[in-house]
């Protein structure tokens, strides 16, 4: 096998990890995460050593859809350690640009549909705002690739000592986050209500600015707890 950073779109490519390219000892390879930016759009766990020292995955680049600069994240021992290397993926010549199929895609704030053609296109309504809504509310801030800022810190209230200020320091921390991370509301109301030991129930009521009704008067429901924050 050969170490393919640079290759054609539609080519079936194979990248190498080297001992060489990790500083200190590890002891195992668990998984290849590929990002383009900061989209995750590959994800594999069959990883071949195919000598000592050196561990190689294969991918099919008609399974992600555009062209540019990847990044491929390979995490080690359980993910205590992770080393991060690039490669290039480009148009051959007289190769049609549009790749069509089906495609796996995953973002942190919008939902998308797929065209006609296989390529994507941004939804932006009630369920994707909402969406966006939950993904802040329900993500460890610093836990996003490459955008720390994305999330909340209610998970350390969470895990603090439950007093009874815990749902005011939640509702707090989300009257602050949301409006940063999901411009395109106005809060009407933040109503967090304990529902067990280390649980609650988070209301958010909000108005969307740009919608064609921007009085209609919206809400979603999320329920905080630890098992779902730290993803148990």
């Amino acid at each position: 096998m050969s170490d393919d950073r640079n290759s054609y779109k539609g080519q079936t490519i194979s990248l190498e990890l080297y001992e060489d390219d990790i500083s200190g000892s590890f002891s195992s390879v668990d998984q290849v995460i590929i990002f383009q930016d900061k989209e995750i759009c590959y994800s594999t766990t069959a990883i071949t050593l195919v000598s000592p020292g050196i561990w190689s995955i294969t991918v099919n680049t008609d399974e992600i859809l555009y062209i540019g600069e990847y990044h491929d994240h390979w995490v080690l021992d359980g993910g205590a350690k992770w080393v991060e290397k690039t490669f290039d993926v480009s148009v051959a010549m007289n190769t049609p640009v549009i790749s069509t199929g089906d495609y796996g895609y995953y973002s942190k704030d919008l939902s998308y549909e797929t065209k006609s053609n296989g390529d994507l296109y941004r939804i932006y309504n009630e369920t994707s705002i909402a969406g966006q809504i939950e993904a802040v509310v329900m993500t460890i801030k610093g836990s996003l690739y490459n955008e720390p800022s994305h999330g909340t810190n209610i998970y350390r209230f969470l895990f603090a000592s439950n007093t009874p200020d815990t749902a005011d320091r939640i509702r707090l921390e989300l009257e602050v986050q949301l409006p940063l991370q999901v411009p395109m509301i106005k809060i009407a109301k933040i109503d967090v209500q304990s529902t067990g030991y280390n649980m609650f129930t988070v209301f958010v009521n909000f108005y969307i600015v740009a919608s064609s009704t921007p009085q209609e008067l919206l809400s979603t429901t999320n329920l905080v707890s630890v098992e779902q924050v730290v993803g148990a």
